[in-house]
């Protein structure tokens, strides 16, 4: 027995209630849930819809759908890392390895012509500034699409809150304030080495990543196009 549309609209709304707000878990267990549903109601013709789903929620267990949701998200963590190596990687390869190589090259003679300490601090105030209006003008953008869409994706929600940016940052942050101003100036290259690694990281995720949204969640989600 197949479930109406009407019956699938409450299955949503069953796993909004239940905590599950992005669109993409939210179909998976839809899914899931119908298939039960519909094998209850053909075994137990007498069984109707709201008790085969308080059957079937059952078979979850205690947490209900957080373990599934939490499996979800770690699975997209690892996805949303890969996405960010590889585009990293693209950097150092033809032709962008070209544009790399100049702007370690730039910031390299500004170490040396500059106090390296002062480039850093410098480096790190600029990035706080990028960073905090980048984050609300995403933060504003995510807003307006759900408006407009009423769904939320996983991966949109990783990218729009710039997933690992918070990691980074933070070591960028420690590399400006912790490195000790001796090293900094006698090992000049391998601090802009390292200056210049987490400032790509850092563009990677709060520029690039944000700009290909549209593409990645088409590749990701063969459906998007469709409820979009």
């Amino acid at each position: 027995m197949k479930l109406s549309e009407d019956q699938i609209n409450k299955l949503y709304e069953f796993t909004k209630r239940h905590y599950v707000e992005y669109y993409d878990v939210q179909t998976e267990l839809v899914d899931h849930l119908a298939n039960g549903i519909e094998s209850q109601l053909e075994e137990f013709p007498n069984r109707n819809f709201d008790e085969a789903l308080t059957l079937e929620f059952k078979k979850f267990g205690v947490f209900g759908f957080m373990d599934i949701v939490d499996s979800k998200v770690k699975a997209m963590n690892k996805k949303y890392r890969n996405l960010v190596w590889h585009l990293f990687k693209a950097y150092f390869s033809i032709p962008k390895i070209v544009i790399s190589a100049t702007l370690l090259s730039v910031l390299l003679i500004l170490m040396k012509l500059i106090d390296p300490t002062y480039v850093i601090l410098s480096a790190s105030v600029l990035v706080l500034i990028v960073l905090s209006v980048k984050i609300f003008r995403l933060k504003k953008l995510q807003n307006k699409r759900f408006k407009e869409t009423n769904r939320k994706w996983l991966l949109e929600d990783m990218v729009f809150n710039l997933g690992a940016s918070g990691v980074f940052f933070q070591l960028f942050l420690q590399f400006a304030i912790q490195s000790p101003a001796h090293i900094v100036n006698n090992y000049p290259i391998l601090s802009s080495i390292v200056l210049f690694v987490l400032m790509l990281f850092m563009y990677i995720i709060v520029f690039v990543l944000p700009e290909q949204i549209e593409d990645l969640l088409q590749e990701e989600y063969p459906e998007y196009t469709l409820v979009a």
